[in-house]
């Protein structure tokens, strides 16, 4: 890459706002291949992250555990900084994810959104650690909380939208 391509690329107001679009039949290659550059290039810049894997014709059967592994990898990265303010995540159809201690990483988030079609979101453990999330939207098929969990104090907005929910005065864990 030349120089000066380089340089604007990675100038501090493109890195600002980062959208991570994956569209194509060869979405896991575009993740792994994104999810590198932004540890490698951008992890300490971002401020605002859009990962979008919204594939409503799933024919890409990709493998969750690995989907799962690379998103957190990269927004423990990206966010140990504490510049990262917003994460929006959209996971698109069957996905898990797991939003546990590897969140702590991203103090300085504000707001984290992560959505998805006929998947799983599970929350566990302790995130006081995100002490300015002001706004947590999790909406999927099954959105779970592990007894134990705990809110970050900040938080004035929760949203939560979840099609199996089984007994929702059990869903939401006190706020700390």
């Amino acid at each position: 890459m030349c120089r000066r391509w380089q340089a604007i690329v990675l100038s501090a107001p493109l890195l600002a706002q980062v959208t991570v679009a994956l569209t194509s039949d060869r979405r896991l290659t575009q993740l792994r291949n994104a999810t590198s550059w932004l540890v490698r290039r951008a992890a300490g810049r971002v401020q605002q992250l859009t990962i979008d894997m919204d594939d409503e014709l799933d024919k890409e059967r990709l493998d969750a555990a690995e989907v799962a592994a690379l998103i957190a990898g990269t927004l423990t990265a990206v966010g140990a900084s504490g510049m990262l303010r917003e994460v929006t995540v959209v996971l698109g159809l069957y996905k898990r994810l797991h939003l546990g201690a590897w969140a702590a990483a991203m103090s300085g988030l504000q707001q984290l959104s992560i959505t998805g079609v006929e998947g799983h979101i599970s929350v566990s453990g302790d995130l006081r650690g995100l002490t300015a999330l002001q706004l947590l939207k999790l909406q999927n098929y099954h959105v779970e909380f592990a007894a134990g969990t705990r809110l970050p104090p900040a938080l004035t907005h929760l949203s939560l939208q979840a099609v199996d929910c089984e007994d929702s005065e059990e869903l939401i864990p006190p706020v700390s």
